[in-house]
């Protein structure tokens, strides 16, 4: 197997027993038309650590563990459609060209290492705050990301 333009060898016991006799946790599943090498799936995390909506390599990283380690299916964080919608200046977005590329970085790196990547939108009413209470651009990198609600 190719990881990043790498052969590596990786010996999973489990994929060495016929499909048949694997339990049905580590058996493949396919949904509507998508093939995932077995029943295991990361939920979502929020990471917190996007900067101006974002990806970094730390979401390469932390996400590609767990493709490394074997999980059919790995979600990414939530991720704005909008930048008001952001939860805090630290979340995921994917509202420009650059938000796209980066993330396409990650999910190819995914689905390189067998996983299938999935998406978790962001839904909320832009009213859902309270007018002109959302994320807006953060000054300096140190800064602590604070809910859109709180305030000073």
């Amino acid at each position: 197997m190719k990881i990043g333009g790498v052969e590596v060898e990786i010996a999973h016991a489990g994929l060495r027993t016929p499909v048949e006799q694997r339990p049905l946790l580590f058996r493949p599943l396919t949904v509507r038309g998508v093939t995932l090498r077995n029943r295991i799936m990361l939920g979502p995390m929020s990471q917190y650590l996007s900067f101006d909506g974002n990806t970094t390599d730390w979401h390469l990283v932390h996400l590609g563990q767990f493709a490394i380690g074997g999980a059919g299916i790995v979600f990414a964080e939530e991720t704005a459609a909008e930048a008001v919608g952001r939860r805090t200046h630290d979340c995921a977005g994917i509202y420009n060209d650059e938000h796209v590329r980066r993330y396409r970085r990650i999910t190819d790196f995914l689905r390189e290492l067998g996983a299938a990547p999935v998406h978790i939108p962001q839904r909320r009413h832009p009213d859902a705050c309270g007018p002109n209470q959302h994320a807006a651009p953060r000054q300096q990198r140190g800064d602590h990301a604070r809910p859109q609600h709180e305030t000073g």
